[in-house]
């Protein structure tokens, strides 16, 4: 029997050219807010920069300032509109061929990443994804909490997410893994084929 084919990619900085969620916080708050919030953030910032502080406290930092109390229907109409007129010239153009190569073949293609749910779900259905993984935004009563609902979707949760997904079968099937940062290394190491950061810029 022929084995399943999965590819698997990784997003900001795979890809895209960069990190995504700066522009979607500029999209939806504006330049003026986003540099003040991070102004007011700098420090959990540069404590995460100087490895004082993890990616995942840091991280839960800025989605409190930006993301409390507000409306879930604004944001995802800011997000839809955000992957409608942004992201596409985000994207790195040969990672996206490779996409469509795998689809081409019929390979189940899967995002994750540790970017926000609230737009990564829509830049998934735009590119065909079969399955999508992002970091979840807690909600109350149709607005944002400001906080993270279960675990960022980083590092070993990526492989916690894709494991309990396919049930323990992934290590069976016929991998193709795509992530350039450390925070990909734990799906990456379980797939055949692996692409990390310099491979990608051979691809």
């Amino acid at each position: 029997m022929e084995k399943k084919k999965i590819a698997i990619f990784d997003f900001d900085g795979t890809l895209t050219k960069g990190d995504s969620l700066f522009p979607f916080l500029k999209y939806c708050f504006g330049i003026e807010k986003v540099l003040l919030g991070f102004c007011l953030l700098s420090p959990f910032l540069i404590a995460y920069i100087f490895k004082i502080v993890s990616n995942d406290y840091a991280k839960r930092k800025v989605i409190h300032y930006f993301f409390k109390n507000k409306s879930t229907s604004d944001i995802h109409i800011k997000a839809k509109n955000f992957v409608e007129e942004k992201i596409n010239s985000m994207l790195r153009k040969n990672i996206l061929n490779r996409l469509r190569w795998h689809q081409q073949k019929g390979h189940k293609t899967i995002l994750i990443s540790a970017s926000l749910d609230v737009y990564i779900k829509f830049i998934g259905q735009k590119y065909g994804f079969d399955l999508i993984e992002g970091t979840h935004l807690k909600v109350s009563d149709k607005f944002y909490t400001g906080e993270i609902e279960g675990n960022n979707c980083f590092g070993k949760e990526k492989l916690n997410r894709l494991n309990k997904i396919f049930k323990g079968s992934l290590q069976k099937s016929e991998t193709y893994g795509y992530g350039d940062g450390k925070g990909d290394s734990h799906f990456l190491a379980i797939c055949k084929y692996r692409y990390g950061y310099e491979a990608l810029k051979h691809i």
